[in-house]
């Protein structure tokens, strides 16, 4: 009798998450969805329209505040009408920095995040991996409702990206899912940074995306050491809040100036830049924080501090 009333906690566990007798859409598969599902602050109800791609699943709701909220397995990534800034940012940093860039490489799940902004540079030759092109395409498709954008970008087109390959492209992008993630370790290892090391041109770039939300700081200095392990000259910039792009190349980063304006004066880039509160050159570049040398100093002090000691540091206001 006590064995039976011991598992009456569990059943109903189970009752509750598997929801018997209702339709299994796709946003109940994780916490974040349902999360999303049961009415949160950024979505509500059943999504308007949802999908799965080989490893992934992808919705759109509409929302009376943001719009539309686009989430992949729950988690929400492109809002209607807010919150563009640190995307546009971390999208045409990159290519900024690459401004000739013939050739782009976008690797990882959220790669359509960012791969419509190459298009909207002049970049012709677009290349993308581990990301499902059935997510891609929704992104592209959730990111043209924002941008309002639709001749240009509605029969773009993209090979599938060589890591393999030496020397094939001037600008790779990691955007991979938060670090903080499981089974996201491999998309950070210094083996996959080495991969893209070998596969940009001698003066080509990487740059890695990385959501530091919920992510400790020894992770990201792990991530940061690995990353500055491989490339020999590094730059690290702030896209947003929390928002961090790990920017490496084999040579010395030197962008020419008059052809980063030249990019950032393409129409669409602009309209995507005041968009995001970004109206001129210098305010895209605002967000550089430091060089490889900054990034080793930092690395050497992580650890040896307890975060309260800037509590007590703090100068006491009255």
């Amino acid at each position: 009798g006590w064995a039976v009333l011991a598992l009456v906690p569990l059943v109903a566990a189970v009752l509750i998450v598997s929801r018997p007798g209702q339709k299994r859409h796709l946003l109940h598969e994780n916490v974040f969805a349902r999360l999303a599902y049961r009415d949160s602050g950024f979505a509500c109800g059943e999504p308007a329209c949802a999908g799965r791609s080989r490893h992934h699943g992808f919705a759109v709701y509409d929302d009376h505040d943001y719009d539309f909220v686009f989430t992949l397995d729950g988690r929400p990534l492109i809002f209607g009408n807010r919150f563009h800034a640190a995307r546009v940012l971390s999208g045409y940093l990159p290519l900024l920095l690459c401004p000739e860039a013939d050739s782009v490489a976008y690797c990882g799940p959220q790669a359509g995040l960012y791969l419509p902004f190459a298009a909207r540079a002049g970049v012709t030759d677009i290349a993308c991996a581990g990301a499902d092109r059935q997510a891609v395409k929704a992104m592209l498709d959730a990111e043209r409702r924002v941008s309002g954008r639709t001749e240009e970008e509605s029969g773009l087109k993209w090979q599938r990206a060589r890591l393999g390959a030496k020397g094939k492209y001037d600008l790779i992008v990691l955007a991979h899912e938060p670090a903080w993630m499981r089974g996201t370790r491999r998309a950070y290892s210094r083996a996959l940074f080495k991969k893209c090391c070998s596969a940009s041109r001698p003066s080509g770039i990487t740059a890695l995306h990385v959501d530091a939300r919920l992510l400790p700081e020894q992770r990201f200095a792990a991530i940061a050491e690995d990353f500055a392990a491989v490339f020999p000259h590094v730059q690290v910039w702030n896209a947003g809040a929390r928002e961090w792009l790990l920017v490496g190349c084999a040579q010395p980063i030197k962008a020419a100036a008059d052809k980063a304006l030249m990019v950032f004066e393409r129409k669409a880039v602009i309209q995507d830049c005041t968009r995001a509160g970004v109206s001129a050159l210098p305010d895209a570049l605002a967000g550089f924080v430091c060089n490889g040398e900054g990034l080793k100093n930092w690395l050497a002090g992580v650890g040896r501090f307890s975060p309260c000691r800037h509590v007590w540091e703090a100068p006491r206001m009255a």
